[in-house]
């Protein structure tokens, strides 16, 4: 159960995130300049902080298993739907900004699920596995988007990591399908 938590958040990123893609849509796509690409650049943060003072409720949820799970088929469509509609600056900000609220959801629960699953003993280790998967996802997720970019479109690299992440999280779900049932016992 806790490698299929730590892997929904590694292919989550590993695919689906899109900032190493934001000086293109930036300039090219929106045509918004460096202004614009602040304001993208920020949004997923946004997004996140904005749901900063409702953590609390959030670790209530009772099935944390599938609220990561739907946390992270919104950070896909909200990827998807970024790639899709290529602006105005307000409404990519806008998406990217769900995206990173759904990241936010997905989060708290994942590292609620973490701590209370894992015994007083591998606390450590899972530290810092959890901080292997955590940090390697994105880190690799940028080469990734790029390198699709580059054979196909920035768009294309969006919208089909957006669809990726889905996938990956739909395979997880069903390969573990106990992830959607456990119930931690903090609610």
């Amino acid at each position: 159960m806790l490698l299929a938590v730590l892997s929904l958040d590694f292919f989550a990123t590993l695919f689906g995130s899109p900032r190493a893609l934001l000086p293109v849509y930036a300039s090219d796509i929106l045509h918004v300049g460096p202004q614009g690409l602040g304001i993208l650049l920020g949004a997923i943060s946004l997004g996140a902080v904005a749901l900063t003072p409702v953590t609390g409720k959030i670790s209530r949820i009772t099935r944390q298993g599938l609220g990561v799970v739907l946390a992270i088929f919104v950070w896909g469509i909200c990827i998807i739907i970024f790639g899709l509609v290529p602006g105005p600056l307000w409404l990519s900000a806008f998406l990217l900004a769900g995206a990173g609220a759904a990241d936010m959801v997905s989060m708290v629960l994942r590292h609620l699920l973490v701590q209370l699953t894992t015994p007083d003993e591998f606390r450590g280790r899972m530290g810092a596995v959890t901080a292997m998967f955590v940090i390697g996802g994105p880190m690799l997720g940028q080469f990734e988007s790029g390198l699709v970019a580059g054979l196909t479109s920035t768009q294309f690299s969006v919208i089909s990591g957006g669809v990726a992440c889905m996938l990956t999280t739909l395979i997880i779900a069903v390969l573990v399908p106990s992830l959607l049932k456990v119930k931690t016992g903090n609610s």
